[in-house]
Protein backbone atom coordinates (compact mmCIF):
# COMPACT_ATOMS: atom_id res chain seq x y z
CA UNK A 1 0.00 0.00 0.00
CA UNK A 2 1.16 3.51 -0.77
CA UNK A 3 2.79 5.06 2.40
CA UNK A 4 0.74 8.21 1.91
CA UNK A 5 -2.44 6.13 1.79
CA UNK A 6 -1.38 4.36 4.99
CA UNK A 7 -0.87 7.72 6.72
CA UNK A 8 -4.28 8.95 5.56
CA UNK A 9 -5.86 5.71 6.80
CA UNK A 10 -4.16 6.06 10.21
CA UNK A 11 -5.26 9.67 10.53
CA UNK A 12 -8.83 8.74 9.62
CA UNK A 13 -8.78 5.88 12.14
CA UNK A 14 -7.47 8.12 14.90
CA UNK A 15 -10.08 10.75 14.08
CA UNK A 16 -12.83 8.12 14.34
CA UNK A 17 -11.48 6.97 17.70
CA UNK A 18 -11.39 10.56 18.98
CA UNK A 19 -14.99 11.14 17.86
CA UNK A 20 -16.06 7.88 19.54
CA UNK A 21 -14.33 8.87 22.79
CA UNK A 22 -15.92 12.30 22.74
CA UNK A 23 -19.47 11.09 22.07
CA UNK A 24 -19.70 7.82 23.97
CA UNK A 25 -18.37 6.97 27.42
CA UNK A 26 -19.41 3.30 27.09
CA UNK A 27 -17.17 0.70 28.72
CA UNK A 28 -18.08 -1.82 26.00
CA UNK A 29 -18.30 0.40 22.90
CA UNK A 30 -22.05 -0.04 22.25
CA UNK A 31 -23.42 3.05 20.51
CA UNK A 32 -26.36 4.32 22.54
CA UNK A 33 -29.34 6.10 20.99
CA UNK A 34 -30.90 9.29 22.31
CA UNK A 35 -34.12 7.37 23.00
CA UNK A 36 -32.36 4.85 25.26
CA UNK A 37 -32.97 5.03 29.02
CA UNK A 38 -30.48 4.59 31.86
CA UNK A 39 -30.85 1.69 34.31
CA UNK A 40 -29.06 0.11 37.24
CA UNK A 41 -28.66 -3.67 37.08
CA UNK A 42 -28.33 -5.43 40.45
CA UNK A 43 -26.67 -8.86 40.38
CA UNK A 44 -26.74 -11.76 42.83
CA UNK A 45 -22.99 -12.21 42.32
CA UNK A 46 -20.38 -9.84 40.89
CA UNK A 47 -20.82 -10.07 37.10
CA UNK A 48 -17.98 -11.69 35.19
CA UNK A 49 -16.16 -9.90 32.40
CA UNK A 50 -17.94 -12.23 30.00
CA UNK A 51 -21.35 -11.22 31.39
CA UNK A 52 -20.51 -7.53 31.08
CA UNK A 53 -19.28 -8.05 27.52
CA UNK A 54 -22.49 -9.88 26.64
CA UNK A 55 -24.58 -7.06 28.10
CA UNK A 56 -22.45 -4.67 26.06
CA UNK A 57 -23.84 -6.23 22.89
CA UNK A 58 -27.24 -4.77 23.76
CA UNK A 59 -26.46 -1.73 25.86
CA UNK A 60 -24.01 1.04 26.64
CA UNK A 61 -22.38 -0.06 29.92
CA UNK A 62 -21.91 3.26 31.68
CA UNK A 63 -20.44 2.39 35.09
CA UNK A 64 -19.26 -0.56 37.15
CA UNK A 65 -18.81 -0.32 40.92
CA UNK A 66 -15.88 -1.86 42.78
CA UNK A 67 -17.60 -2.78 46.04
CA UNK A 68 -21.08 -3.80 44.88
CA UNK A 69 -22.44 -6.21 42.22
CA UNK A 70 -24.06 -3.40 40.26
CA UNK A 71 -23.56 -1.83 36.83
CA UNK A 72 -25.42 0.96 35.06
CA UNK A 73 -26.43 0.79 31.43
CA UNK A 74 -28.18 2.79 28.72
CA UNK A 75 -30.54 0.64 26.66
CA UNK A 76 -33.83 0.48 24.81
CA UNK A 77 -36.74 -1.32 26.47
CA UNK A 78 -36.44 -4.14 23.93
CA UNK A 79 -32.75 -4.67 24.65
CA UNK A 80 -33.29 -4.35 28.41
CA UNK A 81 -35.75 -7.25 28.22
CA UNK A 82 -33.10 -9.37 26.49
CA UNK A 83 -30.50 -8.44 29.13
CA UNK A 84 -32.88 -9.38 31.97
CA UNK A 85 -32.86 -13.00 30.74
CA UNK A 86 -29.55 -13.27 32.63
CA UNK A 87 -30.42 -15.27 35.79
CA UNK A 88 -27.64 -13.53 37.75
CA UNK A 89 -29.60 -10.24 37.58
CA UNK A 90 -31.78 -9.81 40.66
CA UNK A 91 -33.50 -6.59 39.63
CA UNK A 92 -33.19 -3.39 37.65
CA UNK A 93 -33.88 0.19 38.60
CA UNK A 94 -34.33 3.37 36.59
CA UNK A 95 -31.46 5.84 37.01
CA UNK A 96 -32.87 9.00 38.57
CA UNK A 97 -31.36 12.46 38.20
CA UNK A 98 -30.77 15.33 40.60
CA UNK A 99 -30.29 19.04 39.93
CA UNK A 100 -27.85 21.49 41.45
CA UNK A 101 -29.42 23.07 44.53
CA UNK A 102 -29.56 26.63 43.21
CA UNK A 103 -32.40 29.01 43.97
CA UNK A 104 -31.15 31.96 41.93
CA UNK A 105 -28.04 33.79 40.70
CA UNK A 106 -28.02 37.22 42.31
CA UNK A 107 -25.12 38.88 40.48
CA UNK A 108 -21.78 38.32 38.78
CA UNK A 109 -18.78 40.61 39.26
CA UNK A 110 -15.01 41.09 39.32
CA UNK A 111 -13.29 41.15 42.71
CA UNK A 112 -9.66 42.30 42.63
CA UNK A 113 -9.00 43.11 46.28
CA UNK A 114 -9.38 40.28 48.75
CA UNK A 115 -12.41 40.58 51.03
CA UNK A 116 -13.90 38.36 53.71
CA UNK A 117 -17.53 37.74 52.73
CA UNK A 118 -19.97 38.91 55.37
CA UNK A 119 -21.40 35.40 55.71
CA UNK A 120 -18.11 34.20 57.22
CA UNK A 121 -18.58 36.68 60.04
CA UNK A 122 -22.16 35.44 60.46
CA UNK A 123 -20.87 31.95 61.28
CA UNK A 124 -17.80 33.28 63.16
CA UNK A 125 -15.42 31.55 60.76
CA UNK A 126 -12.98 34.48 60.88
CA UNK A 127 -12.73 34.07 64.66
CA UNK A 128 -12.38 30.30 64.32
CA UNK A 129 -9.27 30.80 62.14
CA UNK A 130 -7.33 31.58 65.32
CA UNK A 131 -7.67 27.87 66.12
CA UNK A 132 -8.11 26.26 62.70
CA UNK A 133 -7.92 27.10 59.01
CA UNK A 134 -8.81 23.58 57.91
CA UNK A 135 -5.19 22.79 57.00
CA UNK A 136 -4.89 19.73 54.74
CA UNK A 137 -8.40 18.42 55.45
CA UNK A 138 -9.52 16.62 52.27
CA UNK A 139 -12.91 17.82 50.99
CA UNK A 140 -14.51 16.23 47.94
CA UNK A 141 -16.83 18.52 45.97
CA UNK A 142 -19.38 16.55 43.92
CA UNK A 143 -20.80 19.11 41.51
CA UNK A 144 -20.37 20.56 37.99
CA UNK A 145 -16.56 20.57 38.11
CA UNK A 146 -14.27 23.51 38.83
CA UNK A 147 -12.52 26.39 37.12
CA UNK A 148 -9.07 24.88 37.69
CA UNK A 149 -7.07 28.02 36.93
CA UNK A 150 -9.13 30.33 39.12
CA UNK A 151 -6.54 32.24 41.19
CA UNK A 152 -8.53 31.78 44.40
CA UNK A 153 -8.75 28.01 43.99
CA UNK A 154 -5.81 26.54 42.08
CA UNK A 155 -3.52 26.45 45.11
CA UNK A 156 -5.95 24.21 46.99
CA UNK A 157 -7.00 21.77 44.23
CA UNK A 158 -5.49 18.37 44.98
CA UNK A 159 -7.44 16.31 42.43
CA UNK A 160 -10.03 16.78 39.71
CA UNK A 161 -11.81 13.84 38.02
CA UNK A 162 -14.92 13.61 35.86
CA UNK A 163 -17.70 11.03 35.75
CA UNK A 164 -19.47 12.82 32.90
CA UNK A 165 -17.05 12.12 30.05
CA UNK A 166 -15.88 15.74 30.21
CA UNK A 167 -12.50 17.10 31.33
CA UNK A 168 -13.59 18.31 34.81
CA UNK A 169 -13.62 21.96 33.72
CA UNK A 170 -16.72 23.71 35.06
CA UNK A 171 -19.00 24.94 32.25
CA UNK A 172 -21.81 25.86 34.59
CA UNK A 173 -20.22 27.82 37.45
CA UNK A 174 -21.98 26.14 40.35
CA UNK A 175 -19.15 23.77 41.27
CA UNK A 176 -16.63 26.61 41.20
CA UNK A 177 -18.89 28.68 43.45
CA UNK A 178 -19.27 25.82 45.93
CA UNK A 179 -15.53 25.13 46.01
CA UNK A 180 -14.81 28.79 46.78
CA UNK A 181 -17.19 28.87 49.74
CA UNK A 182 -15.39 25.87 51.21
CA UNK A 183 -11.74 26.60 50.47
CA UNK A 184 -10.89 29.77 48.55
CA UNK A 185 -7.38 30.56 49.80
CA UNK A 186 -5.55 33.49 51.33
CA UNK A 187 -3.88 35.23 48.38
CA UNK A 188 -4.60 38.99 48.58
CA UNK A 189 -7.31 38.88 45.87
CA UNK A 190 -10.94 37.83 45.56
CA UNK A 191 -12.54 36.15 48.56
CA UNK A 192 -11.68 33.72 51.35
CA UNK A 193 -13.43 30.41 52.01
CA UNK A 194 -14.50 28.96 55.35
CA UNK A 195 -11.51 26.58 55.45
CA UNK A 196 -8.88 28.41 53.36
CA UNK A 197 -6.19 25.76 53.82
CA UNK A 198 -8.32 22.70 53.11
CA UNK A 199 -7.61 20.56 50.03
CA UNK A 200 -10.23 20.22 47.29
CA UNK A 201 -10.90 16.86 45.64
CA UNK A 202 -13.24 17.80 42.81
CA UNK A 203 -15.47 15.10 41.29
CA UNK A 204 -17.56 16.26 38.32
CA UNK A 205 -20.86 14.36 38.43
CA UNK A 206 -23.17 17.02 36.93
CA UNK A 207 -23.28 18.30 33.36
CA UNK A 208 -23.13 21.88 32.14
CA UNK A 209 -26.90 22.24 32.66
CA UNK A 210 -26.61 21.17 36.31
CA UNK A 211 -28.18 17.73 35.77
CA UNK A 212 -26.59 14.96 37.84
CA UNK A 213 -27.34 11.32 36.97
CA UNK A 214 -27.51 8.95 39.92
CA UNK A 215 -25.09 6.41 38.39
CA UNK A 216 -22.44 9.14 38.00
CA UNK A 217 -23.17 10.28 41.56
CA UNK A 218 -22.62 6.76 42.93
CA UNK A 219 -19.35 6.43 41.02
CA UNK A 220 -18.29 9.88 42.21
CA UNK A 221 -18.84 8.91 45.84
CA UNK A 222 -16.84 5.73 45.26
CA UNK A 223 -13.95 7.69 43.73
CA UNK A 224 -14.03 10.21 46.58
CA UNK A 225 -13.92 7.42 49.17
CA UNK A 226 -11.01 5.74 47.46
CA UNK A 227 -9.16 9.08 47.45
CA UNK A 228 -9.37 8.97 51.27
CA UNK A 229 -11.27 12.24 51.60
CA UNK A 230 -12.68 13.22 54.99
CA UNK A 231 -15.71 15.17 53.78
CA UNK A 232 -17.92 14.81 50.70
CA UNK A 233 -19.83 17.99 49.86
CA UNK A 234 -22.82 17.38 47.60
CA UNK A 235 -24.17 20.33 45.61
CA UNK A 236 -27.40 18.83 44.25
CA UNK A 237 -30.78 17.56 45.40
CA UNK A 238 -33.64 15.42 44.10
CA UNK A 239 -37.24 15.03 45.24
CA UNK A 240 -36.95 11.37 44.23
CA UNK A 241 -34.89 8.73 46.02
CA UNK A 242 -31.66 8.40 44.03
CA UNK A 243 -31.59 4.62 44.22
CA UNK A 244 -30.18 1.77 46.24
CA UNK A 245 -26.59 2.02 44.96
CA UNK A 246 -26.30 5.74 45.85
CA UNK A 247 -27.56 4.96 49.35
CA UNK A 248 -25.10 2.04 49.62
CA UNK A 249 -22.18 4.19 48.51
CA UNK A 250 -23.10 6.83 51.09
CA UNK A 251 -23.44 4.15 53.77
CA UNK A 252 -20.01 2.82 52.77
CA UNK A 253 -18.60 6.33 53.15
CA UNK A 254 -20.25 6.56 56.57
CA UNK A 255 -18.65 3.25 57.63
CA UNK A 256 -15.25 4.68 56.65
CA UNK A 257 -15.95 7.83 58.72
CA UNK A 258 -16.30 10.06 55.67
CA UNK A 259 -18.72 12.90 56.45
CA UNK A 260 -21.27 13.43 53.65
CA UNK A 261 -23.03 16.82 53.57
CA UNK A 262 -25.96 17.63 51.27
CA UNK A 263 -28.47 20.48 50.72
CA UNK A 264 -32.12 20.17 51.72
CA UNK A 265 -33.53 21.60 48.46
CA UNK A 266 -35.50 24.73 47.54
CA UNK A 267 -39.24 24.35 47.21
CA UNK A 268 -40.15 25.05 50.83
CA UNK A 269 -41.33 21.45 51.31
CA UNK A 270 -39.85 18.17 52.52
CA UNK A 271 -36.13 17.46 52.62
CA UNK A 272 -34.82 16.19 49.28
CA UNK A 273 -32.40 13.31 48.61
CA UNK A 274 -29.64 12.55 49.40
CA UNK A 275 -29.93 14.93 52.38
CA UNK A 276 -32.90 12.85 53.61
CA UNK A 277 -30.70 9.77 54.10
CA UNK A 278 -29.88 9.01 57.73
CA UNK A 279 -26.10 8.90 57.13
CA UNK A 280 -25.95 12.38 55.56
CA UNK A 281 -25.57 15.77 57.27
CA UNK A 282 -28.57 17.72 55.93
CA UNK A 283 -28.08 21.49 55.58
CA UNK A 284 -30.66 24.20 54.97
CA UNK A 285 -30.82 27.98 54.79
CA UNK A 286 -32.87 30.29 57.01
CA UNK A 287 -35.04 31.17 54.04
CA UNK A 288 -38.72 30.46 53.34
CA UNK A 289 -37.80 28.66 50.12
CA UNK A 290 -35.46 26.21 51.89
CA UNK A 291 -36.84 22.71 52.47
CA UNK A 292 -37.26 21.71 56.09
CA UNK A 293 -37.90 18.60 58.18
CA UNK A 294 -36.68 16.54 61.11
CA UNK A 295 -33.72 15.39 58.98
CA UNK A 296 -32.08 18.84 59.16
CA UNK A 297 -28.77 18.83 61.04
CA UNK A 298 -27.37 22.28 60.24
CA UNK A 299 -28.59 25.74 59.32
CA UNK A 300 -26.18 28.07 57.53
CA UNK A 301 -26.25 31.12 55.22
CA UNK A 302 -28.18 30.50 52.01
CA UNK A 303 -26.57 33.24 49.93
CA UNK A 304 -22.88 33.85 49.24
CA UNK A 305 -20.37 35.78 47.20
CA UNK A 306 -17.86 33.23 45.92
CA UNK A 307 -15.65 32.22 43.03
CA UNK A 308 -17.19 31.73 39.59
CA UNK A 309 -16.14 30.89 36.04
CA UNK A 310 -13.86 33.05 33.86
CA UNK A 311 -11.94 34.16 36.98
CA UNK A 312 -15.08 36.01 38.06
CA UNK A 313 -17.09 36.03 41.29
CA UNK A 314 -20.84 35.66 41.79
CA UNK A 315 -23.47 35.87 44.50
CA UNK A 316 -25.69 32.79 44.44
CA UNK A 317 -28.58 31.73 46.67
CA UNK A 318 -29.50 28.12 47.37
CA UNK A 319 -29.23 25.37 49.95
CA UNK A 320 -26.07 24.14 48.21
CA UNK A 321 -24.56 27.34 49.66
CA UNK A 322 -25.68 26.21 53.12
CA UNK A 323 -24.17 22.77 52.55
CA UNK A 324 -20.86 24.30 51.46
CA UNK A 325 -20.71 26.51 54.57
CA UNK A 326 -21.42 23.43 56.67
CA UNK A 327 -18.71 21.39 54.92
CA UNK A 328 -16.21 24.19 55.45
CA UNK A 329 -17.12 24.37 59.14
CA UNK A 330 -16.66 20.61 59.50
CA UNK A 331 -13.24 20.94 57.84
CA UNK A 332 -12.26 23.44 60.54
CA UNK A 333 -13.39 20.95 63.19
CA UNK A 334 -11.52 17.99 61.67
CA UNK A 335 -8.29 19.99 61.39
CA UNK A 336 -8.44 20.44 65.17
CA UNK A 337 -9.62 16.89 65.94
CA UNK A 338 -9.45 14.40 63.04
CA UNK A 339 -10.95 11.68 65.27
CA UNK A 340 -14.39 13.31 65.29
CA UNK A 341 -17.04 10.91 63.99
CA UNK A 342 -20.25 11.52 62.06
CA UNK A 343 -22.21 11.24 65.32
CA UNK A 344 -19.94 13.71 67.12
CA UNK A 345 -20.21 16.25 64.31
CA UNK A 346 -23.95 15.80 63.91
CA UNK A 347 -24.46 16.34 67.65
CA UNK A 348 -22.26 19.47 67.65
CA UNK A 349 -24.15 20.93 64.69
CA UNK A 350 -27.57 20.04 66.11
CA UNK A 351 -26.76 21.44 69.56
CA UNK A 352 -25.35 24.71 68.24
CA UNK A 353 -27.78 25.28 65.38
CA UNK A 354 -30.80 25.63 67.64
CA UNK A 355 -30.03 29.27 68.42
CA UNK A 356 -28.92 30.78 65.12
CA UNK A 357 -26.54 30.32 62.24
CA UNK A 358 -23.57 32.09 63.81
CA UNK A 359 -23.21 29.39 66.47
CA UNK A 360 -21.55 26.95 64.04
CA UNK A 361 -18.28 28.82 63.86
CA UNK A 362 -18.63 29.75 67.52
CA UNK A 363 -17.96 26.11 68.41
CA UNK A 364 -14.35 26.64 67.38
CA UNK A 365 -14.11 30.32 68.18
CA UNK A 366 -14.98 29.64 71.81
CA UNK A 367 -12.77 26.53 72.00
Amino acid sequence: MNPRAVNILLIATLAAVIVLMATNSSITGFMAKDSDKNYFLYFTNIPTNNEVSKIGEYANVRFQYDDFPVISISASQENLNKILENKNIEKYEKVESAKIALFYLVSEQRQDEQIIPSQLSEINADKAWEKSEGKDVKVAVLDTGISRKHPDLEQNIALCVSETGSNCEDRNGHGTHTAGIIAAGFNQIGIVGVAPRAKLYVVQVCDSEGICDADAIAKGIEDARKSKVQIIDIGFASKNDLGEIVKKEISKAYSENVIVVAPSGENGGFVYFPAAYETVIAARAEKPWANFGEEIDATAPGEALSTYNSFNYATIAGTSVSAAYTSGTIALMLAVNPELTFTHIKDILKNTASDNINSQGAVLASG
